[in-house]
């Protein structure tokens, strides 16, 4: 979809949900705070303002998840989380959800328009090429580099468990690795951690994972304060040199996790140390991207 029309409609958007959120507002007794009340006028109308608000909602989604791909809230006290969206334009929501979620999407929504007009008003928008559908009809290394660009989305999701349970964190490498297996499990039958890579420089060293029917490395780094931007770039280098020597790997996938933000040029250290070399196709990704 061109920007300009894009933007035109999720304008319209905005607009049709701010009237939904007045009505809505005025629409209760005294006590609408109670979670178990609902509007008690206009009941009709909201009905009808949410079957179009959903159906809205269905057209501009993948481009609003392209722009922002996280619409959870969770309530502070019990930590029960919710989707703001679905919430926003349901007819049946309750109030203290439907309320936070009507003021938490619209702020929200008017920053992705104007992300969306920075872009130019002839360019033309594609919906997420990383949703779960498009992911699992892709091929061995693309599949896999799908899924590591959603890998942020799932720690954090992790984190919001009911009832404050125990959960996995993301607090060094060895938990981004154990993470990945599980996601990798989801596509791949015959994945091999911790298999030799060929000797070089005088020593070797244990691959990550080996996924040998698509002939595909993947290397998990996770940043932190003792491992500096240029520390990583140096470990990448020596990977892509050692791999090169793998008769079972032709495409080593790199995957830096930094979600403190420590790469400061995370699209600069992406293209430096991403190419074709011979029989080798390495490819850097630094993970979560601003948007």
């Amino acid at each position: 979809m061109r920007a300009d029309h894009l933007v035109k409609d999720l304008e319209q958007f905005w607009e049709d949900l701010t009237r939904h959120k007045e009505l809505w507002e005025n629409s209760f007794g005294d006590s609408h705070l109670d979670a178990a009340e609902f509007p008690i006028r206009n009941v009709e109308e909201l009905r009808t303002q949410c079957r179009g608000l959903a159906r809205s909602l269905g057209r501009l989604r993948p481009f609003l998840t392209k722009f922002r791909p996280s619409w959870i809230m969770e309530h502070p006290a019990s930590r029960v989380t919710w989707d703001a969206l679905e919430e926003a334009v349901s007819p049946d929501a309750l109030p203290l959800r439907k309320g936070p979620s009507l003021e938490a999407v619209l702020p929200l929504i008017n920053q992705v328009i104007g992300q969306v007009k920075a872009f130019g008003s002839d360019v033309e928008i594609s919906v997420d090429p990383e949703s779960p559908t498009s992911i699992a009809k892709r091929g061995g290394p693309e599949r896999i580099i799908g899924l590591l660009l959603r890998f942020h989305l799932v720690a954090q999701q992790l984190r919001r468990r009911h009832d404050a349970r125990a959960t996995l964190d993301i607090k060094d490498e060895y938990d981004a690795q154990d993470l990945l297996h599980s996601l990798l499990r989801l596509f791949f039958d015959d994945i091999r951690a911790e298999e030799c890579t060929p000797s070089y420089a005088g020593g070797s060293s244990r691959m990550d994972f080996l996924i040998k029917a698509e002939k595909t490395v993947v290397e998990v780094k996770m940043t932190r304060e003792s491992l500096t931007e240029r520390q990583v770039g140096t470990e990448l280098i020596q990977d892509s040199a050692r791999y090169s020597g793998h008769e079972d790997c032709r495409t080593l996938i790199c995957f830096v996790y930094d979600p403190q933000g420590r790469i400061g040029n995370p699209e600069g250290l992406e293209k430096d140390l991403s190419r074709d070399e011979g029989n080798l196709k390495v490819r850097v990704l630094v993970v979560p991207r601003e948007t």
